[in-house]
């Protein structure tokens, strides 16, 4: 066991500085990373990098990034398939992540440097990249089906089958399918809405969560015990603080100096709002339903886009599937800005959560009401920066892929 001095993080002396809060959200100090090898025996400890950044994200796994001198001895145990623990005094900001990659740091010249770069997603990506969908594939029609379902319930069911409590090819418990030490928190009863049907077969786990969460606004999750591999699934919902409910009104505003420096995105990168929701069949006795929110666009406002659901055999499911299409098609609106987080009008982890709705304003140019989808914590030498995202996810090549593939042909699983 190792441990390499403390770099602290202090703002510099001066009029308009402001002192530390006495609630201590965020420490004034970086996290000390605590290192773990695949089997999560604590390896090693490091305090000097540059820098960690930690993005949490509320519709898809959460992700990191870890700078280190290759010759401190810390950086010889970060190694892939380990886990990185970025941990305070409090574990209201702490953080688990799997070790995916570790590359070299390039100068732009080419050159290597003496540092390295190693990056991963967080616990609920670390725990089910190792399971698929398989539950039932060689039994009956091959799907696992589940009809008038509970987006929460839904989760869990995939997670239990698959991990927990694992179901195999045939249909028969099979356990060397289980993950010793997963479990599945108690059921919260949350508002997510509901599905006629949905149908999963050889799909990769992290894949329909995070499908199933853009459709009902939940938050899949692994909570970490602390202590070896045992984790708790978790299911989430947030909490709408826009005055609409009973929740205190959170507004983050510029004229409070809250926020600043944002940008601004809105597109209908192939976006459509009819679509043609093709299910089983062949020809006239294919069975295709149309999907659309509200009432039917019709003439120059009407975008169409054709959806290839093979696998789906009835009218509940194709409403299902065209349910989803609808959201992965729609347009994305999305507002980013720098998040100031020793201002004390709005607490993040106190006042508002990832997830929650909040009002976002900067008096004449722009104000959005919608949900925190991301929240970016950048350490390095100048201290705490804190980026967040409200909104819709933003048009990056990964969504639009995603676009592109979900408006032609998926794969049909046979």
């Amino acid at each position: 066991m190792y441990r390499i001095g403390i770099t602290p993080i202090i703002p510099s002396a001066g009029a308009g500085v402001i002192p530390e809060p006495s609630y201590k959200p965020y420490r004034l100090i970086r996290p000390t990373i605590r290192v773990y090898d695949a089997s999560m025996n604590r390896v090693g400890e490091i305090t000097a990098y540059q820098p960690l950044v930690i993005t949490e994200n509320w519709y898809s796994p959460h992700e990191w990034e870890l700078t280190v001198h290759r010759d401190l001895p810390g950086s010889s145990v970060l190694v892939e398939d380990g886990w990185i623990e970025a941990y305070w005094d409090s574990d209201t900001l702490s953080f688990l992540g799997l070790i995916e990659s570790r590359k070299p740091v390039i100068t732009e010249e080419g050159k290597n440097t003496s540092f390295v770069t190693v990056a991963g997603r967080g616990a609920l990506a670390g725990v089910l990249k190792k399971r698929m969908a398989m539950a039932y594939f060689s039994a009956g029609d091959g799907y696992d089906t589940q009809t008038s379902v509970a987006y929460e319930t839904a989760m869990r069911h995939v997670v239990d089958v698959n991990c927990v409590n694992a179901i195999g090819l045939d249909g028969s418990m099979d356990t060397s399918r289980n993950l010793s030490g997963v479990t599945l928190a108690p059921y919260d009863l949350l508002r997510g809405g509901t599905a006629d049907e949905l149908k999963t077969r050889g799909d990769k786990l992290l894949d329909l969560l995070e499908s199933w969460s853009k459709t009902s606004g939940l938050h899949p999750d692994m909570e970490w015990s602390g202590s070896g591999l045992n984790f708790e699934f978790q299911v989430s919902a947030g909490t709408d603080r826009s005055g609409a409910g009973s929740a205190a009104r959170v507004v983050l505003t510029s004229n409070f100096g809250s926020v600043s420096g944002y940008e601004y995105e809105y597109s209908k990168y192939d976006s459509a709002d009819t679509l043609y929701v093709a299910g089983a069949g062949d020809g006239a006795s294919r069975l295709v339903q149309k999907a659309y929110s509200g009432s039917e666009p019709t003439g120059w406002s009407r975008n169409e886009a054709f959806i290839d659901a093979s696998d789906c055999d009835s009218t509940d499911a194709l409403t299902t599937r065209g349910e989803e299409q609808l959201i992965a098609l729609a347009p994305t609106q999305s507002l980013s800005f720098t998040y100031n987080w020793l201002n004390w009008s709005a607490r993040y982890k106190t006042d508002f959560f990832l997830g929650d709705i909040v009002i976002v304003d900067f008096p004449g140019e722009v104000t959005m009401t919608s949900r925190v989808i991301s929240v970016q914590r950048t350490y390095d030498g100048d201290g705490l920066t804190m980026e967040i995202t409200i909104g819709t996810e933003s048009p990056d090549l990964r969504s639009i892929v995603k676009k592109l593939r979900a408006s032609t042909s998926p794969i049909r699983r046979r």
